[in-house]
């Protein structure tokens, strides 16, 4: 395996492994914010439902507001 490797191999490698590193550190410096905003984008998702359900009968913010109150 040794034999076939030069030295833009080695760099390439190299440089993937540092942009991985990157990325983890990225990643974990942001990490609180990307769990609030992945958990608001999942509840969303989930409370559109209930919303459009009772936006048949109400307007959609009064909707909004009692699916909130309900899930709060």
């Amino acid at each position: 395996m040794w034999e076939h490797l030069n030295n833009a191999q080695l760099i390439r490698y190299l440089l993937v492994f540092a942009l991985g590193w990157a990325i983890v550190q990225a990643l974990a410096y942001f990490e609180r914010v990307l769990i609030v905003f992945i958990f608001a984008a999942i509840l969303a998702f989930l409370l559109n439902s209930p919303v459009k359900f009772v936006s048949h009968f109400t307007p959609r913010c009064v909707g909004v507001v009692l699916v909130f109150l309900l899930a709060l």
